[in-house]
């Protein structure tokens, strides 16, 4: 009798189990159902329906050598586009042109990434969000430079090789280069910044290893996290006055980056973890432009002088002044009387 009870127990615990499991089966089922009736696929576009449901992103191109232009259309079953969602373009080599629609208004800062051959964006001209100047992703007031794409102007040959280096002007007006806006273009080797610029965003020139002529213009601020990450052209380099913040590993893994001007003030200058460059070599030392080291020799010298703590005027500024014994060093701009 104790051996046919515990048969018994076995069996309905085996049996509880088992509707354990179908319940799990049904629950996940609903679930993969329930996730396909928010997405849905048009040739080789993937869609996502919005939390809000009230419009669709872009969540994925399969790249294809018969397609060279990708047309973002405005609707999709009936609710416009609205998004391109992140790693929704990438690596479509294949792409030479994609055109974006009227409604779409968000683009992910991964978004469209790695497409080695594209050569332009074109936007319909009531989209409220961007605009392409000659082939050049813009936001609508053409004050941030959302994408550059990677082959422009740029000609390769039938094997895929780069035929010729060029160069690109970034229009007066731009205050922005947005998230990875020259990612890995390769066939940049000059690229001309506008005194309007203000910020060059995270990993903006991440890889433009042929990138060999670059001035950072006065009134730029801000240089973010890995800006110009691994671009080996770089030879020299002048941080101007004006910039007041740089970011983690901005010029980190430049191997031929030997000579650095910083024109900013310590004081006011916010410098990032390993923004300079260590290749496995001696690290590259900055040379402070603002600062000088002075020697004075006469002691006569001082009784024509005034000091003035931390002041930093024209004509005589000498942020560490060195007297003869060489052993003390002062903050101080000098005036004479």
């Amino acid at each position: 009798m104790k051996i046919e009870k515990r048969v018994f127990q076995l069996e309905k615990r085996m049996f509880q189990m088992g509707k354990r499991a179908v319940a799990f089966l049904l629950c996940a089922a609903m679930l993969l159902l329930f996730a396909g009736c928010n997405s849905a696929n048009l040739g080789s576009m993937k869609f996502a329906l919005n939390e809000d449901e009230q419009g669709y992103t872009l969540t994925r191109y399969k790249n294809s050598a018969s397609q060279t232009v990708l047309t973002i259309p405005d609707t999709f079953e009936g609710k416009p586009v609205t998004a391109i969602g992140g790693m929704a373009i990438q690596n479509c080599d294949d792409l030479l042109k994609i055109e974006i629609g009227a409604n779409l208004t968000e683009i992910d800062k991964w978004g469209v990434f790695g497409c080695r051959y594209l050569k332009e964006f074109a936007v319909r001209e009531d989209n409220p969000a961007f605009c392409a100047v000659d082939g050049v992703l813009f936001s609508k007031d053409g004050t941030c430079l959302v994408s550059y794409p990677n082959a422009n102007t740029a000609e390769y040959d039938k094997g895929g090789a780069l035929k010729e280096e060029v160069s690109y002007a970034v229009p007066e007006g731009v205050t922005e280069i947005a998230h990875a806006a020259f990612y890995k273009c390769y066939a940049l080797k000059e690229v001309t910044l506008p005194g309007s610029l203000r910020l060059i965003g995270i990993r903006a020139f991440h890889g433009c290893q042929n990138l060999k002529q670059l001035a950072l213009p006065e009134g730029l601020e801000t240089i973010r996290n890995d800006a110009f990450l691994k671009c080996l052209g770089l030879t020299e380099i002048t941080i101007p006055a004006t910039v007041r913040k740089i970011g983690n590993y901005a010029f980190y893994s430049g191997d031929n980056l030997e000579s650095v001007t910083i024109l900013a003030p310590k004081a006011q200058l916010t410098q990032g973890h390993r923004w300079l460059p260590e290749p496995g070599r001696k690290p590259v030392e900055p040379v402070w432009g603002n600062e000088k080291e002075v020697s004075l020799c006469a002691p006569r010298f001082l009784e024509d002088c005034c000091f003035y703590p931390e002041a930093s005027w024209f004509p005589f500024t000498m942020c560490a002044t060195r007297f003869a014994d060489k052993s003390s060093v002062i903050q101080a701009s000098v005036r004479r009387r």
